[in-house]
């Protein structure tokens, strides 16, 4: 998967996920209701931002946020689906638990993202409260919570990964869930899981690297490059990190029944990626080492003996200085760079190496 859709709400607030997003994700996409204008009209407040942090918030935003209207036939879906709990009795039940720490405040969910026939049906139960002057529609979280998740499940299909940053609510509501059912809650198997493992894994690749300070103005600039580029390397490469990131969430998903488990695999992912990272910066040198001792480029070596004590600027004047020509070094520069991108796109860490490196050169 490489595209994702962030719910319960219209806009992340979150600065975890838009870091993760532009680390993993194609794009992100958020459902908004039919009349929407624009994401800018649902972005939420950041009060203790500076002006320039919005700014970068929102380039972010720009870069791999989009929004998502409902089609007819997803609402048609979600509206069966929420039918049969309703009548089951789930939905009733569920509208009188309080999420931990409720306030109080209830959930609104603009009408247009859902059927006037599925607003009719819990307005019968006493579920949804609207005064009629207002196009939201006022609900219990508990519910509010569930709605949004069946709609984006529907929405997802089998190739969209959800992730939302209310993994401890929807945790919470499965429980609920499960107990009103009868069943059995099983940690490890819900979506709403997902987007914790990735954090942790994200954060265990970047301790690898010693990315741990890669900020978002960085994953902006990385984005802007792999958009701007001509040959598609930066995409491959994110790609595959990202995809090594969805393999071991599934595997954590299949095979972690308790906490030693799940600590054996971040053991296991961990070593994977040291050993990833460890034959990469060994490649390099490699492929650097063969360079500098190519008859082209033997010029190097006596700039590194200190026959050459002042600064040169450019490869002509360097070029004039020596004696070797500028064909020769031009020549073994491009035979690196070469070099070094067909070593860069075998390896899972290349992303977060080259996110690190904040490197401007085009691979």
């Amino acid at each position: 998967m490489l595209s994702a859709l962030y719910y319960p709400y219209m806009s992340i607030g979150s600065r975890d996920v838009l870091k993760n997003a532009l680390l993993l994700w194609d794009k992100v996409e958020v459902i908004v209701p039919s009349l929407y204008v624009s994401l800018r009209r649902f972005e939420r407040t950041w009060p203790s931002e500076s002006k320039e942090e919005i700014k970068l918030l929102r380039e972010a935003e720009d870069l791999v946020v989009s929004p998502r209207i409902p089609t007819g036939e997803e609402q048609v879906k979600a509206h069966k689906a929420l039918e049969e709990m309703a009548n089951t009795g789930e939905l009733a039940a569920l509208a009188q638990k309080k999420l931990p720490e409720e306030n109080g405040v209830l959930f609104s969910v603009d009408s247009d993202k859902f059927l006037h026939e599925t607003w009719d049906m819990l307005r019968r139960r006493k579920i949804v409260h609207w005064s009629g002057l207002r196009r939201d529609r006022e609900v219990p979280p508990a519910i509010g919570l569930l709605l949004m998740s069946v709609l984006s499940d529907i929405c997802a299909g089998t190739q969209i990964q959800m992730i939302t940053d209310h993994a401890e609510a929807y945790a919470w509501l499965a429980k609920q869930r499960a107990g009103i059912l009868g069943s059995q809650y099983v940690t490890g198997v819900n979506l709403c899981q997902v987007e914790p493992e990735l954090d942790r894994l994200v954060a265990l690749s970047l301790g690898v690297v010693g990315g741990q300070n890669i900020g978002l103005r960085e994953l902006v600039d990385m984005r802007k490059r792999e958009a701007n580029g001509r040959t598609g390397d930066y995409r491959a490469m994110r790609h595959r990190y990202s995809k090594t990131l969805a393999a071991h969430v599934a595997r954590i998903m299949k095979e972690a029944r308790s906490e030693a488990d799940l600590q054996e695999l971040d053991r296991q992912f961990r070593d994977d990626v040291e050993q990833d990272f460890s034959d990469l910066m060994c490649e390099l040198k490699v492929a650097g080492r063969n360079t500098l001792i190519s008859g082209s480029v033997i010029v190097s070596t006596i700039l590194a003996k200190g026959g050459v004590t002042e600064p040169i600027d450019g490869l002509a004047a360097l070029a004039l200085r020596v004696g070797v020509g500028i064909i020769p070094l031009v020549g073994a520069w491009n035979h690196y760079r070469g070099a070094r991108r067909d070593v860069l796109k075998k390896h899972t860490m290349s992303w977060l190496f080259v996110a690190k490196q904040r490197l401007v050169c085009k691979f």
